[in-house]
């Protein structure tokens, strides 16, 4: 089996994810909402007295209906899709994005605290945000949308601990 092209040698993926499922329902919402409008309006437009009825309406509202889709339903789930969350035995690897990649590395050795924040609709649905000190001039990594906050927190302190020869942190 060959190895992932984001690890060094020796290196091993301890955990990994990608944001929680939540930040899917808006563009799901809206995938729904403008299936239902716009098939209404696709037909009362067909239907409608005088100028509305003209075809370049309808094709007007598809092109619209097209460019909503995209813009609020394809590139979010695209955007979800291609965000990683990887921790591994020797730091945390946080990636996102498809045609623009953007991401950010963190040794563990450098991690000095781990705090998580946990609102009330992330506590009903189990997500919350991940907040990583580093002792580094790089500063805090904030990672959002955490599924599992409270093991994966949990979790984080165990991988400090064994890479960083058992001393206790946080």
């Amino acid at each position: 089996m060959s190895k992932p092209p984001l690890l060094t040698d020796g290196e091993v993926v301890e955990f990994e994810f990608r944001p929680h499922w939540r930040g899917l329902i808006v563009p799901v919402l809206i995938l729904i909402a403008l299936a239902f409008a716009g098939t209404w309006l696709f037909f009362w437009l067909g239907n409608a007295p005088g100028p509305l009825s003209w075809p370049v309406w309808r094709w007007l509202l598809v092109a619209a209906g097209v460019i909503i889709v995209v813009w609020r339903v394809v590139l979010p789930f695209i955007r979800w899709n291609t965000s990683r969350f990887t921790f591994t035995n020797r730091r945390v690897i946080v990636r996102f994005g498809s045609l623009r990649r953007t991401g950010r590395d963190m040794p563990l050795v450098k991690i000095t605290d781990a705090t998580f924040d946990e609102p009330i609709l992330g506590r009903l649905l189990n997500y919350g945000t991940l907040n990583i000190a580093s002792a580094s001039d790089e500063g805090e990594l904030s990672i959002s949308d955490v599924p599992n906050i409270q093991t994966v927190q949990r979790d984080l302190f165990e991988l400090m601990q064994r890479t960083q020869g058992g001393m206790h942190h946080g």
